[in-house]
């Protein structure tokens, strides 16, 4: 019995790191994303064009 409930306690730590380390995963891709977006801001206020949607 106490090494199910060990084993219990384990799984869910393991998936508490997954759904923190999927978490984290997202809020790097918005900061990317936002990167991306105030890099195309300064081509187009230095350029004065737009990137074209396919590139």
């Amino acid at each position: 019995m106490s090494q199910n409930l060990q084993d219990v306690r384990a799984t869910l730590q393991t998936i508490s790191r997954a759904i923190k380390i999927s978490s984290i995963s997202k809020y790097i891709e918005r900061i990317a994303d936002h990167a991306t977006n105030i890099a195309e801001l300064v081509v187009f206020m230095v350029k004065g064009n737009e990137r074209p949607a396919y590139q």
